[in-house]
């Protein structure tokens, strides 16, 4: 699943706030930059695992929620791929953001966070 450069970023974005000076605030903020990079990954691994038994990813209607709780109409669902719907949340608490299919072109769904820190994101493949 090729990632976007937008995911390293977030990476590279946590490496360089915390040894600038930041406020105290900018520095928690900026700490948690790759918890959340670590949870939009695992959970496109998650979205990766229910295209395998479904054949498609989620729509954005169905939203992430199809990992906790089987779509109307879905077949070959083999869930739940979370048992906590609270793993689908970022650090502070917010839903991340799916959306299927993606805005961006060469990809078919994206998750992200866009509560906190704009637009961070995983871009997901149907390859």
């Amino acid at each position: 699943m090729p990632r976007n450069p937008a995911f390293r970023l977030a990476l590279l974005a946590a490496a360089i706030c915390l040894p600038a000076g930041a406020q105290d605030d900018a520095r928690a903020l900026c700490a948690q930059i790759p918890r959340l990079a670590g949870e939009i990954e695992r959970i496109s691994g998650i979205l990766d695992l229910y295209r395998l038994d479904v054949g498609i990813y989620p729509t954005t209607e169905q939203g992430l929620n199809a990992l906790v709780a089987r779509p109307s109409g879905v077949t070959g669902w083999n869930g739940p791929y979370v048992k906590d719907p609270s793993g689908l949340t970022d650090p502070w608490g917010h839903p991340y953001a799916y959306r299927s299919p993606s805005q961006r072109q060469g990809e078919s769904a994206e998750v992200g966070d866009c509560a906190i820190c704009g637009w961070i994101h995983s871009g997901l493949s149907p390859d």
